[in-house]
């Protein structure tokens, strides 16, 4: 995530992440280790994506 991206490029980035989260837990149920895998990586690109996105509103402003 070191590219300096676009909020729509971090904002899709957060709705793939949300939709890959869900298809895991519809695929392979909570608790499971996949499923935890797949909530631990979307859990990490959010909190990236906001704090590009929190970076990008300090500079702005």
């Amino acid at each position: 995530m070191a590219r300096n991206r676009s909020i729509s490029e971090l904002s899709t980035m957060n709705a793939r992440a949300s939709a890959y989260n869900e298809w895991a837990h519809r695929k392979f149920g909570a608790g499971t280790r996949e499923y935890n895998r797949a909530n631990k990586r979307s859990s990490f690109i959010h909190t990236q994506v906001s704090k590009q996105i929190s970076a990008k509103g300090n500079v702005a402003g």
